[in-house]
């Protein structure tokens, strides 16, 4: 009975990896800290931890930190080349998009996000990632971001509208999504992207947005964070380094 009742709560669910250390580099990078304040929209938000970059601490090593010295804490071994921004951004509005959003006030969600936590050396599993998800899920409970239940082809132009009217600057994000979809799917949404006059920061697989087929020197595993579509940055899938690309 009790197999049974663990098949059945996995085919009622999607894998949705909610990993808030999968985007250190996103909302700190240039493209975003540089233009305040911002109206964040995330595709593929899941439970939408990654909608509070002003909420977290960031150590981009080498005695380089930003944010609230009291605030949850988000390490990454960043590269010389790295524009550390001097502070978090100023979020104004924000908003996610996914096709079966989580809710991290729903004891059952949270459960099934952790348990969706990837095991690392010899299966054991990364005791860090276990322990800020309770953090990212306080500060999403504290000030809940928006999650609206959709397609991100049908969807975002609609939050792209109501964004702007919030702010100048709105940011389209997205970490491990567009692998997601079928090769037209991801032109379709590209395109959207190219039209709007949004800034669009994507952190996926090489290869995923076009123009990153073959960035040099990168490694095999690494992912590469692209702004509006131009490689700037390679980055560890759970962002434990970071290296910015020297032009």
């Amino acid at each position: 009975m009790e197999d049974e009742t663990v098949a059945t709560d996995i085919r009622s669910r999607s894998e949705q990896f909610a990993r808030v250390e999968a985007d250190p580099r996103s909302p700190l990078s240039a493209e975003w800290a540089l233009r305040q304040p911002v109206a964040p929209i995330e595709v593929g938000a899941s439970a939408g931890l990654c909608l509070h970059p002003d909420r977290w601490r960031y150590d981009f090593g080498h005695g380089r930190t930003v944010g609230d010295p009291g605030a949850p804490l988000l390490s990454t071994r960043a590269n010389a080349a790295t524009p550390v921004p001097n502070a978090v951004p100023e979020v104004v509005w924000r908003a996610g998009i996914d096709l079966d959003p989580r809710d991290v006030s729903d004891e059952d969600d949270l459960r099934w996000l952790e348990t969706l936590i990837w095991p690392v050396v010899n299966g054991e599993e990364d005791a860090g990632r276990r322990k800020r998800l309770p953090a990212a899920a306080d500060i999403a409970r504290s000030d809940p971001a928006r999650i609206d239940r959709g397609d991100l082809l049908t969807e975002t132009a609609r939050l792209l509208e109501e964004a702007s009217r919030s702010a100048e600057s709105v940011v389209v994000f997205h970490s491990a999504v567009l692998a997601y979809l079928p090769e037209d799917a991801r032109t379709e949404f590209a395109d959207l992207m190219a039209s709007s006059p949004a800034t669009w920061i994507a952190n996926e697989r090489l290869g995923i947005v076009t123009g990153t087929q073959r960035i040099p020197d990168a490694p095999p595993e690494a992912f590469a964070i692209t702004v509006d579509g131009s490689p700037v940055a390679l980055a560890d899938p759970h962002g434990s380094w970071l290296t910015w690309l020297e032009r």
